[in-house]
């Protein structure tokens, strides 16, 4: 679990790929929104120069890599081995997420894992909050520092859970007042009739 890529492609070149080999290719690289590639250029090499003929009028021209992967079953087992090889030393799930232990040995990078981007995840990075990125489709990625070892913490919360939990309090709140007047009105209804 958890591994970082050397390549990244915006999802409109990922979309050059044949259908039949979506799931291989993306074995290859990492596949970001434009936003992102920009947002982390240093990391992906994103420059408006070089991606102007993909967002302009022929983005057929535009040479990309996914046009360079090979498919084959010895390519297959050959990009999985590198993979591992960039993947975390450690893994574990915790009550409320997961953590694991990651050894960054070259510059900044993304750090991809397999598990469902949602938006009640949060994560740190050697106890300093970090930005989850949603990659791949609907996976999760968080930008690792470079050279460095690092102590990954994703804790999860059901979205919404604690306004849910205020909102159930302030209506118990209100229903045991309405309570607390029916119940006087009724006491002081039943004096009058007994006088």
């Amino acid at each position: 679990m958890g591994f970082a890529y050397d390549s990244f492609v915006a999802k409109e070149e990922f979309e050059q790929v044949s259908g039949v080999h979506k799931t291989e290719a993306i074995l290859y690289s990492m596949v970001l929104s434009r936003e992102q590639m920009k947002k982390y250029s240093d990391i992906t090499g994103y420059s408006d120069e070089k991606y102007r003929l993909l967002y302009g009028e022929h983005p057929e021209y535009f040479d990309s890599i996914v046009e360079k992967y090979k498919y084959g079953v010895k390519s297959y087992k050959e990009q999985c081995d590198k993979l591992a090889d960039s993947s975390c030393s450690e893994f574990e799930y915790t009550d409320n997420g997961f953590k694991a232990s990651y050894s960054n040995t070259s510059s900044d990078n993304l750090l991809f894992f397999s598990i469902p981007y949602s938006d009640g995840f949060s994560a740190e990075i050697n106890g300093e909050p970090v930005e989850i990125e949603k990659v791949n489709y609907g996976f999760m990625a968080v930008r690792v520092p470079g050279y460095t070892d690092c102590e990954i913490v994703f804790t999860y919360e059901t979205p919404g859970f604690w306004t849910g939990v205020k909102i159930s309090l302030c209506a118990l709140t209100a229903f045991a007042v309405y309570l607390c007047i029916v119940i006087c009105f009724s006491r002081r209804k039943r004096r009058r009739q007994q006088r």
